[in-house]
């Protein structure tokens, strides 16, 4: 029995050293392909998102906030348009101001005023652009375009977040344009009841304006129209300076 016992033993501790010379062999292989052929990690990249900041907000009725639109982790954006959708019996979206990164895009719908992509009658704002200059595309991360709203009753509502497009430029002499894969995240925004007046205090009336911008009835079909526009006159340009070149 006690010899039994000893091969046994001496059989299992065969078994972890067979084991463990082949981990050994094959973490060697593994560094030598590494050396040989410069293997490297592979890491994740950054996903792209266009997103809705602040996520979640919390207001009064009659009380004025802004929200972002923002994209992050971006590569050479060449052109961009989204559209955001949200309850206009709950808010009333009056205005937009650009950023420094869509300054630097022929705006969408055209020509851009600050309340002309705003259809607060039918509960969306419809915003983009075409880079300016071709070789300066914006990379990074950053906001689109800051939205104003006017809370106009107690509620809550989604700000829906759809981009209708999002694409990539190459660099000079291909100029070539591409979807560009990304995430979107919508907002929401819940209004309470505006808190009591403080004791001995009066409440402030609010005035709360209704009247509605006014845009063209045909200004998306003028939307795409342009935005064709603005990516035919890319490639017309890319051509021109192939042939400058050749010549």
């Amino acid at each position: 029995m006690v010899r039994e016992g000893r091969l046994l033993t001496e059989g299992y501790r065969e078994m972890k050293l067979k084991a463990a010379s082949g981990i050994m062999l094959t973490l060697l292989l593994i560094g030598m392909l590494t050396l040989v052929f410069d293997i490297q990690t592979v890491k994740a990249e950054a996903v792209t998102a266009i997103s809705v900041e602040p996520a979640e907000y919390t207001a009064s009725r009659g009380e004025s906030f802004t929200i972002d639109i923002t994209i992050t982790n971006v590569s050479r954006l060449g052109d961009f348009q989204f559209r955001l959708d949200y309850n206009t019996t709950i808010l009333d979206a009056t205005s937009c101001a650009l950023t420094l990164i869509s300054e630097q895009y022929l705006l969408l719908p055209f020509p851009w005023t600050p309340t002309y992509g705003i259809r607060d009658d039918l509960g969306f704002v419809v915003f983009g652009g075409v880079i300016i200059d071709l070789d300066s595309p914006f990379s990074g991360s950053g906001s689109l375009l800051k939205i104003n709203f006017i809370v106009a009753e107690i509620g809550s509502t989604t700000l829906h977040l759809t981009t209708q497009a999002l694409d990539y430029i190459t660099p000079y002499p291909d100029w070539d344009i591409g979807p560009i894969e990304h995430t979107v995240m919508n907002g929401s925004v819940t209004v309470i009841q505006a808190p009591p007046p403080p004791v001995g205090g009066k409440a402030t009336p609010i005035n709360i304006p209704m009247n509605k911008p006014e845009t063209p009835t045909l200004w998306i079909w003028l939307t795409t129209i342009i935005l064709s526009l603005a990516v035919t006159a890319v490639y017309v340009k890319k051509r021109k300076r192939n042939s400058e070149n050749i010549s």
